[in-house]
Formats: C-alpha cells, structure tokens, sequence
C-alpha cells in the first residue's frame, strides 16, 4: 500500500521510518514526480513495524516473512 496524506502527515511519517523524499518538477510542465527511498517497510496487522526489504530483495524472502507472520496469528 502506498503512503498518502497531506503533506505535513507524509512528512511525520517519512521521518519516522527515516525515508527521504523530494518532488521533482518536470522541466516545462507543472507535473511533478516524487523521487524516494525504495525500501519496503513491513508492518504487522496491528501496525507495529517489524522489519524492511532493501531494494534487490528476492519475492522469497517477503513472502517467507509473510508466511511467518500468518502463521504466528493461526489458532
């Protein structure tokens, strides 16, 4: 799921996960693009953070964590 918010709730959260961030304008128009950080933060069920994937990590590994974290909340 991707981040969304006004701008000072993008800020709180980004500092919080020690992301950084900044829009880029498109030369000529009044677009914009957002270049960030690519980690992929991993949040449990209760939004506790509990881990992050680098850029260039494996579908293995996410999915082996996910498949964890399903498993722990399993009767």
């Amino acid at each position: 799921m991707a981040l969304s918010g006004t701008e000072d709730e993008i800020r709180k959260v980004a500092l919080s996960y020690k992301v950084s961030y900044e829009k880029v304008l498109m030369p000529g128009s009044d677009q914009y693009m957002i270049d960030h950080t690519s980690f992929t933060h991993v949040l449990d069920l209760e939004g506790r953070y509990v881990g992050y994937f680098p850029p260039g990590t494996s579908g293995q590994r996410p999915a082996e964590q996910v498949k964890s974290m399903l498993a722990v909340r399993s009767p």
